[in-house]
């Protein structure tokens, strides 16, 4: 006896043809969600990194179909265990990144490689489903294997392309348009399958088609599966932007409160990525400036002069150069940076770049404020980790990212500074160079966009600065806006030394100088090596030690603060001078930066450094690189001193513990939290994704079921 046997020569070769491509596309769409839900992506820093994530992804795509087909008995007892097995691997990564979520690149790699189990999902149930002869797949299952790895791989570079050219953001909209998009296409190409004519044997001329009735089994999951992707399609489309619904634009009619201080104007200014170390390492006194009588009886911070000799590991910027490089940077290297407190994980970390220190003769102008005026020690970013987490804090007191990706999550408005700062009529300002070609860490706040009325041009700013009327708070970036690495002296520290420059003598002569205080620091450490580990503040670990100048008339000259201060002392000084509660508790807890001023003393001229002095000072912002023939700026520091050290009435280093929190303030945040709207969550993600998974291969099952051809006689 022989077994029947049903061959579609036409048709089965187009069947095959879109199981393939049907299982490719699942394949691949069940580990991009997986590394997002397990958290994958809130890991990765540097792009150096992703590499190994992007690695490990697309091994398990390949390796993890393989164990469904090499049982060799594709019972629906064993595509349940393979199922239970793929979605166990996926959640242990999910645990094992939130427990641990310090990581090497080989760790990245594994971590990878178990986020991608979820396959093993797809792959059982389509090794169940080529049991049935209307899924037509070769006997070894090659032709499945194959397109479940070269599906993954394809989908998971296309997926990580995107993601990275949004600047690691909006990554739940893009699988959702990977799903819609995806499963919009598997369906119309269900339909044109089902309606294409039958195909007969040309060896079988007497075999028939099955009956009409069993033609209609295939439109309704066609169908089903159309709406079911166009429904959430739609409503990602119109919401896969920041989202816009609350966020007030103040207009700032009523009288702001009385200042406690002096102070009317705040300008805080934040560049980006440099360690303390790295930026005042040898002030005051390096090898250009050792035999200076002034920098010689200067203030010393605690830095690398303060050791017994500077370590061997570190060397310093070359005269020549004002280029540092670029350290590996995020979450995972920067921890092992750290080591624990013991500081000695950056060379084999964050790299060569990691272990340079400036000196004048890049830091000149920045070493002569702090010589002028105030310079902290002890001041920290409030996360060890990157970019977006730190200038949140630095906006609202807390992050709810871990690393630079997102949004989502977006933060609520009236979480921010901004919302309080309106709700008691402080006016403020926030300016980039221009808008229209990005807000960067405002896009996470709800309601805020380029649009916004505070959110303003650098021509906006100076011009305010001109005619004495800017805001009583004001963020001046030098990143945002279109203006890329330009001026944020990473890596080239000179261009960002000019922008400084403009704003800083701007400030200084505009007729509001008198009553402005200026706070320049930086966002993290960038991986930079630095002597200090991070402290704890309200029982969080804060971040690497960072550069910190106050320069202002009521300002102290050469003072050093040993103040423990991080981005939300900042908060604290705007709180605690405008009358008002403490952003959230975090700020209430983070000491203010009062012993910087001597508001006894009546306010000091400004000392303004022009070109004429030899300062890189621009005519104008924006404008090109830097000026040309320039191999040192040490020959600008030090400066004259404004007042003689030994006329000083106060002591030139100290240190307060003053807070909000000691003072009695309120609380104007009483509990922080992040929002990802459903439409670009991963509960949607998962709910189009299971729905997808459940019509379209059914979809498969009643196309090729009725495109069955029943045999008149069997084969021998």
């Amino acid at each position: 006896m022989g077994d029947t046997k049903e061959r579609e020569p036409g048709s089965g070769r187009l069947a095959r043809l879109l199981n393939a491509t049907t299982l490719g596309y699942f394949a691949g769409l069940s580990v991009m969600v997986g590394a997002y839900g397990t958290g994958d992506l809130s890991l990765l820093g540097d792009f150096s990194q992703a590499p190994f994530l992007l690695l490990g992804l697309i091994l398990g795509g390949f390796v993890f179909p393989l164990l469904p087909l090499l049982t060799r008995q594709r019972r629906p007892v064993f595509a349940l265990l393979w199922s239970v097995a793929g979605i166990a691997l996926t959640i242990g990564a999910g645990i094992w990144n939130y427990l641990n979520p310090v990581t090497t690149n080989l760790e990245f790699a594994a971590r990878g490689f178990l986020s991608a189990g979820l396959v093993l999902w797809i792959a059982a149930l389509w090794g169940f489903l080529s049991t049935a002869r209307w899924v037509p797949v070769t006997p070894t299952g090659r032709r499945m294997w194959l397109s479940c790895g070269v599906g993954t791989a394809v989908m998971v570079l296309s997926a990580s392309a995107i993601y990275i050219l949004q600047n690691y953001a909006y990554f739940p909209v893009t699988v959702l348009l990977f799903e819609v998009g995806g499963g919009a296409l598997l369906a119309m190409l269900l339909l044109a399958f089902r309606a294409l004519p039958p195909a007969i044997p040309k060896e079988a001329p007497q075999r028939v088609r099955a009956p009409p009735q069993n033609r209609s089994r295939g439109i309704a999951p066609v169908l089903l599966a159309i709406v079911l992707c166009a429904g959430p399609g739609l409503a990602v489309w119109a919401n896969s932007f920041p989202v816009t619904a609350a966020g007030p634009s103040p207009s700032f009619v009523g009288a702001s409160p009385p200042t406690k201080t002096p102070i009317h104007h705040v300008v805080m200014i934040m560049l980006e990525n440099h360690a303390f170390d790295n930026l005042f390492g040898t002030y005051p006194s390096d090898p250009a400036t050792a035999g200076n009588g002034i920098a010689a009886n200067l203030t010393r911070p605690l830095n690398l002069l303060s050791l017994p000799s500077i370590p061997s590991f570190l060397s310093p910027v070359p005269n020549s150069t004002f280029t540092m490089g670029g350290p590996i940077e995020g979450y995972s290297a920067y921890h092992l940076d750290v080591n624990g407190g013991k500081m000695n994980g950056f060379l084999q970390n964050s790299g060569p770049a990691a272990v340079t220190y400036a000196t004048s003769a890049q830091m000149a102008p920045e070493w002569d404020w702090a010589e002028e005026y105030g310079l902290g020690d002890q001041y920290f970013a409030p996360m060890l980790t990157e970019t977006n987490p730190n200038r949140l804090y630095s906006l609202c007191g807390f992050s709810p990212v871990i690393n630079d990706y997102g949004p989502p999550p977006f933060v609520p408005y009236d979480q921010c500074i901004f919302s309080e700062l309106a709700a008691h009529n402080v006016s403020f300002g926030y300016y980039v160079q221009d808008p229209s070609a990005g807000i960067g860490t405002l896009n996470y706040l709800t309601g805020v966009t380029p649009s916004t009325p505070w959110v303003g041009t650098y021509s906006k700013f100076f011009s305010q600065v001109a005619a004495g009327t800017l805001p009583e708070a004001t963020w001046m970036e030098p990143v945002d806006g279109g203006v890329g690495a330009s001026y944020d002296q990473l890596p080239d520290t000179l261009t960002g030394t000019m922008w400084l420059l403009k704003v800083v003598d701007s400030l200084m002569q505009s007729p509001e100088w008198n009553s402005t205080a200026i706070f320049v620091t930086y966002d993290e450490g960038g991986g930079f090596y630095d002597q200090v580990a991070p402290p704890t503040l309200d029982g969080e670990p804060l971040g690497q030690r960072l550069p910190f100048l106050v320069i202002s008339p009521y300002a102290k000259e050469d003072y050093v603060s040993h103040t423990l201060l991080n981005h939300c002392s900042q908060l604290a000084f705007l709180d605690y001078n405008w009358g008002l509660p403490a952003l959230n508790s975090f700020t209430a807890a983070s000491n203010l930066p009062l012993d910087f001023f001597d508001f006894s003393a009546p306010p000091r001229s400004p000392v303004v450094f022009t070109a004429a002095q030899g300062f890189p000072v621009p005519a104008t912002i924006p404008f090109g690189s830097g000026p040309s023939g320039v191999s040192s700026l040490a020959p600008l520091f030090p400066q004259p001193l404004q007042i003689p050290l030994q006329n000083l009435t106060y002591a030139r280093q100290g240190q307060t513990n003053e807070t909000l929190q000691g003072l009695g303030a309120g609380i104007y945040v009483t509990t922080n939290y992040g929002v990802i709207p459903f439409e670009q969550s991963i509960y949607l993600v998962l709910l189009v994704f299971d729905f997808e998974l459940a019509v379209i291969p059914f979809g498969i099952l009643a196309v090729h079921r009725s495109r069955r051809v029943r045999p008149t006689e069997p084969t021998t």
